[in-house]
């Protein structure tokens, strides 16, 4: 196992390398299932964590490789020496990535394509997305035609596995893989 600290998603300044992702929020959720009081004190006391105590896990058994990581930063600007801790891990097998973060705002995908790039998956599996916090998020299946495109231009593009509420969330042939398989 191996953990790499890296950054919290965070608005940048556009850099022209991908378009803002800007997608329409439903509310529905939340309006169903309000969060208590409890849930919003718990969220307000870590609002000021460092990084959001972002750390990256890579998990390594014989040939199978998963890495795991709920934020996706601004490392390719702001942590170029994170940027290149990713790159020298061993390839990931499998990596479930977050894709939703305040850097789509002005950068679209720029920040998850970063990880996906240095990671080097097999497979890639979003994750830290699917209306967990409206108007901030928005359905998965709101993001997966601009992340199959995005994903598609790069020169080894990872088979995309995308996991939807509510449906996934039960089903464990979502993310169920052979790890002799590499």
């Amino acid at each position: 196992m191996r953990a790499v600290r890296h950054l919290h998603s965070a608005l940048r300044p556009p850099t022209g390398a991908q378009p803002p992702l800007v997608l329409t929020p439903d509310f529905t959720p939340s309006l169903e299932h309000p969060p208590t009081q409890q849930d919003i004190e718990h969220l307000a006391a870590h609002l000021g964590d460092d990084q959001g105590g972002s750390l990256l896990y890579q998990f390594q058994l014989g040939d199978f490789v998963l890495t795991w990581h709920d934020t996706s930063g601004p490392i390719a600007s702001d942590a170029p020496d994170a940027l290149e801790r990713l790159r020298a891990l061993p390839a990931s097998t499998v990596q479930i990535g977050s894709i939703q973060g305040f850097g789509q705002y002005t950068n679209g995908l720029s920040d998850p394509l970063d990880y996906v790039e240095a990671l080097r998956p097999g497979i890639f599996v979003p994750a830290h997305h699917d209306n967990w916090l409206a108007p901030l998020s928005a359905p998965a299946l709101a993001y997966e035609p601009r992340l199959r495109q995005a994903l598609a231009g790069l020169p080894n593009p990872p088979e995309l596995r995308m996991i939807t509420d509510p449906a996934d969330y039960v089903r464990p042939a979502a993310l169920t893989f052979d790890i002799a398989r590499r």
